[in-house]
């Protein structure tokens, strides 16, 4: 899929962790509701940030480039249809 999208992120101090709030895509705003895993990954110099999470009834999977900060939406599925 490979669409940049918006991201709204919320950083906890104590856990040091940063997790989607809400993201932006197509025109729509969907909020996330569960964060089903996270992992990085480097590739050559730039580290990346996958995050899979839940917003209504649609699943994506995200990725953070560590360097820019720039987020790319790489998939999304209808959990309506499964």
């Amino acid at each position: 899929m490979d669409e940049e999208i918006s991201v709204i992120t919320i950083y906890n101090a104590t856990k040091k962790t940063v997790l989607p709030h809400s993201l932006e895509w197509r025109g729509q705003r969907y909020t996330v509701t569960k964060l089903g895993y996270y992992h990085a990954m480097r590739r050559g110099r730039t580290m990346y940030h996958r995050y899979h999470v839940s917003g209504g009834n649609l699943d994506f999977s995200l990725e953070c480039n560590g360097d820019n900060l720039h987020w790319t939406l790489k998939e999304v599925l209808d959990v309506s249809t499964l």
